[in-house]
Parts: structure tokens; sequence; C-alpha cells
């Protein structure tokens, strides 16, 4: 719902109590990016050339010569330390869905602690890498899963919840929000507060404490500090009593209840921030849901985690809202140098291109960071699906454009337009369900044919599969061994550690530049999670004393070419890593491509990559059936099973053959009396629109190519879809626009039995019963 933080956008909401400690749910993914400020500058430094060996196509690279403006992801991503991702690669940077991108931060009321992802995806290659075998989707989905956050003090129903960006985050970015009050001047605020309160005695309403309150104002704008903290002081001396006695003006009109036994005493973050607390009944009416989804074992054989129903939804249940990161496909272009020359080249796409969004016409793609979305598997469509098995899984979910998004201008702006705006995110879907649902159901998506063709030749026996070395087979990563015994390097040869991994060592370095003897440290008893220094170490020693832990020494790398002896390390200050660009997401030949968003997502300003006709492609004309009247040609070719005719609209008519007998009998007249209703031969039957349980009798009207084209029974060549559902976010029993549209659109048609020619006419199928039924006014027409 939106943030209690003013023009700050979404934010999220706890609707059930949470204590000090606990998880916060649904736990969700991590995605690595690795040297993407490098590549950028490469970019900008000299246009990449496609880069002959690799397996991709060519044209994968989108408009080589185009400058990138800052991406989007720069707000939003998080230190590696975190995600303990720091020595995948030379440089990374952690994008975090869910609790670590859409949970805004306020640097006094901070509330999440980000732990992290718990576990490590397990990879189980293959030693014959053959193309059947389950080592096809290694290094194509993320293997850190699990990325948790813990609540850090009790929150009560409808707390907003805020991430800790870090003050580092508001300072750099003062240029853009002003001097935003940090957490010490929060807390510097309060205990201004605090001591005023002693000094008065609590008794705030005289003319001392109004006149003293006044000189600490004065003496914080001399302060060299004085705007942020002047920011988290209150104005007013009432202000402060409020505070102080947690009883300011909201709390009589809260229909949380008591926030006094919520809120702490004096806190001027909670001042700053009086909608901080929703009731339940203003985030049901105003937020979307968030936990419809929960992540587990995908039922696809080793296709890693999966998206699964928390309870039973019905078929057009907004599943989640997603909101999205808006990029250059080339923001994600890996790049190298050759060897010889030291010409910049082309070599994939990171790893976060499988997860984003995207269309072939444009070289925009969208990341989406709402919790769960992105373990959303593919299946195909059930039109779509060519299968004869029952049991295989079909989509049950489809996306469409938020009526709700922050910007709804930007679907008007050219792609160089909506690329400039990189300071916050603005553009969101829906995903939503495409039928009833059970709980427990997994959740599939139909990433599209582009996607499926894609993967399809990754697959076959000339693709990017089998060019993989053998390399990789023989690798361990680092998580699988990580609680292993450590042997000096030289007794390694009986139990060697594999050659993609190496140990690194925390060490407090400052105590280390202070210390007597310049080769050699006794590491201390500092906490190892306090330490935020560590680099390559390799072990000498290993001590052990009967009942008690072993402990090491090791020759740590302290400088580029310096190494010092440290002693005494206990096995926890010691970490096995994977070796830079050994993980499997660096794997050379994985597999990548978007995900496809269908046709009419895509408005015409960003189609940049799309080649624009100058004619015309589908003409009204004279029919080729005698005596039909107009019809409809297509002047370009259309391949099989492709779309013929762009989405229209459904308009339903209900109980019209009820309603004019009723009609009659009211005004006591004969349906004899009233002429044949036109209408009569062109509507649809409803089951083919959606609409057959609108009412009792439902008659679809189709226009376009549901009543323009003609039938001829025996040259059928399109097929009609059925639309989906929008009500433009109005809601049925409060809005007073609710019924003035219609909400099914997008009927589509298909070509359907094959390729058609250019300068065919197109024919729908009005059905055999059609022309029956019509025999007195057409003759005796040749059924199929």
């Amino acid at each position: 719902a939106e943030s209690s933080i003013p023009f700050a956008g979404w934010g999220m909401y706890t609707a059930v109590a949470l204590k000090k400690g606990q998880t916060v749910q649904p736990t969700d993914t991590c995605i690595q990016v690795n040297d993407q400020v490098k590549y950028m500058k490469w970019w900008t430094k000299s246009k990449p050339k496609p880069l002959e060996a690799a397996s991709h196509k060519k044209d994968e690279l989108n408009n080589p010569h185009a400058d990138l403006p800052v991406w989007l992801m720069e707000q939003y991503y998080w230190n590696a330390r975190v995600t303990n991702a720091d020595w995948d690669a030379r440089s990374i940077d952690s994008i975090i869905p869910s609790f670590g991108m859409l949970a805004n931060s306020h640097t006094g009321l901070v509330n999440l602690d980000n732990m992290g992802p718990q576990r490590m995806e397990k990879v189980v290659p293959n030693a014959d890498n053959n193309k059947n075998n389950n080592n096809k989707h290694i290094g194509a989905y993320t293997t850190y899963r699990d990325q948790s956050f813990k609540v850090t003090s009790d929150l009560p129903i409808g707390h907003e919840l805020f991430a800790d960006y870090g003050d580092d985050w508001f300072r750099d970015r003062e240029e853009v929000f002003g001097p935003i009050p940090l957490s010490k001047d929060f807390r510097q605020a309060d205990k201004a507060l605090q001591q005023l309160d002693r000094i008065c005695n609590s008794t705030l309403d005289t003319a001392f404490c109004h006149d003293l309150w006044q000189l600490v104002r004065d003496e914080t704008v001399e302060s060299a500090s004085s705007d942020r903290l002047m920011r988290a002081l209150p104005e007013t001396l009432e202000q402060v009593s409020a505070i102080m006695s947690n009883d300011d003006n909201d709390n009589d009109n809260n229909d949380n209840g008591d926030r006094k036994k919520r809120t702490k005493k004096g806190s001027t973050a909670y001042h700053s921030l009086p909608n901080v607390i929703r009731t339940v009944p203003w985030l049901q009416e105003h937020g979307m849901c968030l936990d419809h989804m929960i992540q587990g074992p995908s039922t696809i054989p080793n296709a890693g985690r999966g998206a699964f129903t928390r309870r039973r939804l019905p078929q057009e249940t907004l599943l989640s809202p997603a909101p999205l990161i808006h990029m250059h496909r080339n923001h994600l272009a890996t790049l190298t140098t050759d060897s010889a020359s030291g010409e910049i080249l082309y070599q994939g796409h990171q790893l976060l291109l499988n997860y984003c969004y995207s269309h072939p016409s444009t070289s925009l793609i969208f990341f989406p960071y709402s919790p769960v979305t992105n373990f959303i598997n593919h299946a195909p469509s059930s039109s779509a699906s060519s299968s004869d098995n029952n049991d295989e899984p079909t989509a049950n979910v489809g996306m469409r454009w938020s009526s709700r998004m922050k910007h709804k201008e930007w679907l008007h702006l050219t792609t160089e337009e909506l690329l400039e705006e990189n300071l916050a995110a603005g553009l969101m879907l829906e995903l939503y369900t495409l039928r009833d649902v059970e709980e427990g159901e997994e959740l599939f998506f139909d990433y599209g044919p582009a996607w499926q063709d894609a993967w399809d030749t990754f697959e076959a026996p000339t693709g990017a599969l089998e060019s993989r070395t053998s390399e990789h087979n023989n690798f361990t990563e680092a998580h699988e061994i990580e609680d292993r015994k450590l042997l000096p390097t030289e007794h390694q040869e009986k139990d060697p550690l594999p050659s993609n991994v190496m140990t690194i060592c925390w060490v407090d370095t400052d105590k280390m530049k202070h210390t007597k003897k310049k080769d050699v440290f006794v590491w201390t008893t500092t906490r190892t999670k306090y330490l935020d220094e560590a680099d390559e170490c390799f072990v000498i020693r290993r001590k052990s004393e009967k009942g008690k832990p072993s402990i090491y020494d090791v020759r740590y790398k302290f400088d580029k070419n310096e190494y010092i002896t440290v002693k005494n390390l206990p096995r926890r200050a010691i970490t096995i890593v994977d070796k830079e660009y050994t993980k499997s997401q660096y794997l050379r030949g994985t597999f990548r491509h978007e995900i496809h968003m269908p046709d009419n997502m895509i408005p015409t300003k960003w189609r940049d990559l799309e080649e624009y006709r100058d004619e015309c492609g589908l003409y009204m004309a004279e029919s080729s059936i005698p005596f039909s009247g107009l019809g409809m040609y297509t002047a370009l070719p259309i391949a099989d099973k492709q779309r013929v005719f762009y989405g229209d609209t459904v308009v339903q008519i209900a109980d019209y053959k009820l309603n004019r007998k009723l009609r009659h009998w009211h005004h006591q007249t004969s349906k004899n009396e009233e002429p044949d209703w036109l209408l009569e031969n062109y509507y649809w039957q409803s089951d083919n629109t959606l609409g057959e349980y609108d009412a009792d009798k439902t008659y679809s009207i189709v226009p376009g190519m549901g009543m323009l084209a003609n039938s001829h029974t025996g040259l059928i060549n399109s097929d009609m879809r059925r639309p989906s559902r929008e009500t433009g976010g109005l809601h049925r029993s409060t809005h007073a626009a609710a019924g003035a549209s219609t909400t099914y659109h997008d009927v589509n048609f298909i070509a359907a039995y094959g390729d058609i020619e250019a300068g065919s006419e197109l024919f729908v199928e009005y059905g055999d019963n059609w022309f029956e039924y019509r025999e007195k006014e057409l003759g005796v027409i040749p059924l199929s």
C-alpha cells in the first residue's frame, strides 16, 4: 500500500503482529550481478562487437551503438557482503526482491534486519554432459535461496516495514531527497527531548521550558549538522509534550486502538511518520495482498524452486502486484576483451536477464520485485500446449498492466525517454489467476514462444548446452563443503580442497596495523560478526587439544604482495569460498533469455526494434464470396499460430429474448409487430468469450474481425481466442463508473490451419449450424 513516508511510493505493511527475532514471510531469492560498473565503462569507451565464439545469436546485442543512461537498478541493489557473495566476482551487486526492494527505509524506524540467503541451492552436474541430463539447468537460475529478513522489535498489526538501507544511502542522495535526518540525528533529538523533560520535571507548559526549548533549537541551527538534526526535532513545544506523553492528536481517532502501548515514549522518529501504523480496514481498501504465494521445490524436475499458492484462489484473483525496474537490455550485457587486439567484445548477458520480462520488439526489459514473483516457472498456455499428456502443467497465471501504477504516463514515453526516468520505479503490472487454483498448487506462467524456441535450441544437439567443457563437472561449490575440517597446505594431498575454492580469513586489520611484530599477528577474540575485513589465506598449521576445538595458524594476504602469519584463528574465522567466476552462473554456455510479455502490453513508442511497414497490413474490401458485402484481407503473410488481428473488445448482451418477451407483455403488444434484430446475425455464442455465466442467456458482440470477417465453411483460416478480463480498477460497489464499460478485452484471432498467404481473405468459423439455420435466405450452402 502507499507508504507512510510522503512521496515514497509503495510500502510494505504487516497484517499480523510480529515478535522480535521472527523471520518475516515469505522468504525470497537473491540474484547477483557482476562487474556491471566496469561493463558500462567499457560500453561508453568503445561500443562492443559480438564475440564470434559465443553461442548467442549476434542479433541479441540490441542497438550496440546506443548510449546507456545510468540504470535504475543502481538505486536498489545491496552490498554483496550482506548476501555472502562478495567473493563471487571482482565486483558484485546483490539484487534482493521483496523486502530488499519493495520495503522502504526510515533511518529512525528500521525494524527489519537483512539476514542474507540462508541456504544455497545444491548444484549436481553429471559427468557425461548429455543434453538429457539434469545439468542443462545449471547456471540458469540463482543458487542463493531463502533470502530472509528478521524483525528487530515487536511490531503491531498494520505497522509499515522498514529495511536498513544505511545512513550512507541517504547521505549519498542528499541532492535528490534533501538533508534527511540520519539515525544519529533521531537519537540526538530523542536525547534532547528526554533532557528537556527531566529539567522541566515533566511539566513542559511553562515559560521557562518554552524559552529553554527555543534555546535548544537556536543552538541546533548554529551547529554544523543543523539541517538534519533540525528536521528530526519537533517544531513546537506542544509537539514535544505530545511525543513525551505519547498522547498526540491522532490517538483519540486511531482505529488501531491503544497506540501508547505500541510506540516508543519520546520517539521523534515516530512523530515524523504519524501514519506508520495503518488499520486493517484501511489496508484492505487501499492495499494489495502480497502473501498469496510461497516458494518451495518445484514439481518440474531439475527446475529448482517454484511458486505455490498459500490459499485457494478463484479465477481472476489478483495474485500479486508486480512493481517493475525498467532497464535497457544492454544494461545486462557481459563483455570481455580480445587478448590480442584489446578490442571489447560482447559475450552474453547477466543471469538477471532470466528473471526479466520483455518483448522482441523493444530494447526495454523489466524486473519484477514483489515477493515470490520470480519463482513462477514456465508452462505453456492451454491453447499453446501441443502435448496429449493431461498430467503436464499448463499456465494458470496471466499478466496485465495495473491501473494503480504510479506513473501511467510512462506508457506513452519513448524508449529513450523512459530510460531517463532512473531515480525510482514507476511501472507496475499485475499477475492474476487464469482459472481457479487450489491451496498448495504450483503456479505457472507462459514464458512465450520466443523463450520456448530459445530453450529448444539450447537443448538441441548443436546448441549451447553441447558446447560446454567438462571442467565445471569437477567443481564442488563452496557451500557444499563449508563445514569440512581444514588441513595445512602441505598435508592436503590426501584430502585436497577442490580447485575452484579457496579459504579466506576474518581478521581485525586495524589491530594488525599496530602490531609490534610486522610479520606475525595473534588473532584476537573479537566476535567475527563484527569483522568487516577478510582476505585470502591458507592454513599452515592446525593445532588440536583434547576436548577443545582446533585452532589454526595461517598466512594472510595483508596487501597485494604481502602476507602475514596470523596465529590461533578459530574455525569460525575461516571461510571456504568459491574463487572468482567459478560459480555455476558464470559457466560458459548457460541459458539466457527473458520472459515474454504479451503483444498488447507493449506500447507503440517502446517498439524501437520493430521495423514498421509503411503499407497497411489489413484491408477491408469486397468479399470474394459473391453477394457477401465487405470482407477482410491480409496484405502480409501470416505464419501458422501467429496473431491475425490485434485484440478488440467484447460486449455482452444479457437475456435479450426474455427481455423482449417481458417488454411486449408489459406494453400488451406482439413480438410480430417488432422487426427482426439485425445483431442476431452477428452475435457469437457466449461460451467463446467467457460470458456464458454472466446471465441466464448471454449473447456476445465481437466487433472488428468477429463481425467484419466473413465465413466460408471450407476455407476457415482464422480462429478466435478468448478475451481477458479487466475492470480498470473500478470497484463494482463503490465506483460510480463501474458497469459503464465492458470488462471483456483483447479478444484475438490467430492463423489456425497453416500459413496464410498475403492477399488472402480472412475467414472465421461461424459454424455449420449458422448456415443451416439460414438456408431459406442463403440457399443450400455446402457445409464443412
